[in-house]
């Protein structure tokens, strides 16, 4: 999708037209989401933004638009089996140097250790940076009954890069 809307899209234009996309600043939160709950229901249209679909439409590659929903919607159904316990989503992120993709774990967890609790919800967030390397979010958030629901986060780093901090393996 991303090379046919950069040929589709005068340069001017490419990055009008990925801003409909998640990207870093104070939204980003709401746009993971956004695409996250489009991603999960199967729908390809909300989840690129009018925009995307817009100037792919118009350049001839609604195909592209058609097979991602039937993507999603395949991964929505794998997703919710019985024995499906992590679902997995891909989020592609616009940023100044390109296109990156993070993927969002998430799972309820809902079993004979929380009865009369509400079920605790787990989320990784995964993504892949140049300069930094993996960058994994685990969050856990859990609303006990008569307290105020809460949101630990463990956020770690997985670096194969060396640099001159590291000093001789």
């Amino acid at each position: 999708i991303y090379v046919a809307l950069t040929r589709a899209t005068p340069p001017e234009r490419h990055e009008a037209a990925l801003r409909s996309l998640p990207q870093p600043g104070p939204r980003m939160a709401e746009q993971l989401m956004s695409f996250a709950v489009a991603a999960t229901r199967g729908d390809a249209r909300a989840a690129l933004g009018e925009e995307i679909v817009t100037t792919l439409t118009s350049a001839g590659r609604g195909d592209l638009i058609d097979a991602l929903g039937r993507d999603l919607r395949d991964a929505a159904q794998l997703s919710t089996r019985a024995e499906a316990d992590w679902r997995m989503i891909p989020v592609p992120v616009w940023h100044p140097d390109g296109l990156a993709m993070l993927r969002v774990y998430s799972r309820t967890r809902k079993d004979d250790k929380n009865k009369g609790r509400r079920p605790e919800r787990r989320f990784v967030i995964e993504c892949d940076l140049s300069a930094l390397g993996t960058v994994q979010i685990d969050g856990l958030m859990q609303a006990p009954e008569g307290s105020a629901p809460h949101l630990d986060l463990v956020v770690d780093r997985k670096s194969t890069r060396l640099n001159s901090s590291h000093g001789y393996i």
